[in-house]
């Protein structure tokens, strides 16, 4: 393993501590406010995912001569990515309501349904606006208009390597408390225990995972895109090697 798979496994492993930390802690305070938490781990996974993608990138140099691309890739993961991530759900709850099914939000369906519906949400922002992120860490003149035209061009690229390496692990980090909490290993009200603190971990390595295979996906769709436009460089191929990202268009 090299030194930067090294790197990303240990900021994956240190994302499930501190946010099995927050979770602890919120509840140890007597702090319910969903929404607040939600956005927080949202912010903490923009930061691991803007991590992981400029040690795939060997992109570290850059950032140092162009400080404000790692704060640029931080605000779009938050904006084009989080964003839809929060609004997904209550997207869901409306539409339940528009269709007459409200009934369904009062079930043990309902919270499945808005967790579908919010994956949904996730998946189409990620093939939209995902080449953006690593783009912003590349190219100093990266626009999103730029990384939309990119995510058209390797549609097909991101859309089955996310099915294959992002959505069973992200799946899994939401199913995992979830079916905890209906098997009644877990409860909701009480997330303080051994047992209910090591689920939250494990699926919050799933969900490192998740991101990881977000990023490795992003990364090589934004070299294929740079390689088909003669922008390719050998240091880039090397570069792929390197992080253990073989060139999209050998595979």
């Amino acid at each position: 393993m090299n030194s930067s798979m090294i790197n990303i496994s240990i900021c994956i492993f240190g994302y499930a501590v501190a946010v099995t930390l927050f979770l602890g802690g919120m509840e140890y305070l007597g702090i319910d406010n969903d929404s607040g938490i939600a956005v927080v781990q949202l912010i903490i996974e923009a930061g691991l995912c803007a991590v992981i993608c400029l040690d795939l990138l060997g992109a570290r140099d850059f950032v140092k001569s162009n400080p404000k691309a790692f704060t640029s890739a931080w605000i779009r993961y938050n904006t084009f990515i989080g964003l839809p991530i929060l609004i997904g759900p209550v997207v869901g709850i409306f539409a339940m309501l528009a269709v007459g099914r409200s009934d369904l939000l009062e079930t043990d369906l309902g919270p499945m349904i808005l967790i579908i519906f919010g994956g949904l949400i996730y998946l189409i922002a990620a093939l939209i606006f995902g080449v953006a992120i690593p783009g912003t860490l590349k190219e100093p003149k990266d626009t999103i208009r730029i990384a939309i035209r990119r995510s058209g061009r390797q549609f097909g690229y991101l859309f089955s390597r996310f099915l294959i390496i992002m959505v069973p692990f992200g799946a899994g980090a939401f199913l995992l408390p979830l079916v905890a909490i209906t098997s009644g290993h877990m409860s909701p009200d009480m997330i303080l225990t051994p047992k209910s603190l090591a689920i939250i971990f494990v699926a919050r390595i799933l969900a490192g995972i998740s991101i990881l295979g977000f990023c490795m996906t992003v990364v090589s769709a934004l070299r294929l895109d740079m390689e088909e436009e003669g922008r390719g460089r050998p240091d880039e191929l090397r570069q792929n090697r390197t992080t253990g990202i073989s060139s999209p268009r050998g595979r």
